[in-house]
């Protein structure tokens, strides 16, 4: 009885609070992550969890960061060296980054992979 009532607390802690992100399959969204390259978009995208202090104080604002994505042409590869660009909230870095870790892209040699922008935006939807 008790694992039936800890796996919705899990699943609820888990997928409980993201940040304010356009569908995950919006191809328009998709080709727009990467702030400063034309052609290069994540395959695997996964939206940040808003931080349970911001999100129960109403903290909203956005963090930009800056990442590389190495790795061999055609590979799956994944991103590294994720660090703030602009991002005055180090709870909202540290949720951006850990999103961003799990994103995965497919390599080609149209654009360089190091120096990517996105911005994670913490908005609480108001209803």
């Amino acid at each position: 009885m008790k694992k039936l009532v800890i796996l919705p607390l899990i699943s609820l802690t888990f997928y409980g609070c993201n940040s304010t992100q356009p569908a995950k399959d919006d191809v328009d969204f998709l080709a727009s992550v990467i702030e400063n390259r034309q052609t290069i978009k994540p395959i695997v995208y996964i939206a940040p969890k808003y931080p349970a202090q911001e999100f129960s104080n109403g903290v909203e604002g956005n963090c930009k960061v800056e990442f590389d994505v190495l790795g061999e042409s055609g590979a799956l590869s994944k991103p590294t060296n994720v660090k703030p660009l602009d991002c005055p909230n180090q709870n909202f870095f540290e949720h951006c980054k850990s999103a961003v870790q799990y994103w995965r892209f497919k390599r080609d040699q149209q654009e360089p992979t190091t120096g990517l922008h996105t911005t994670c935006r913490f908005e609480i939807e108001r209803t």
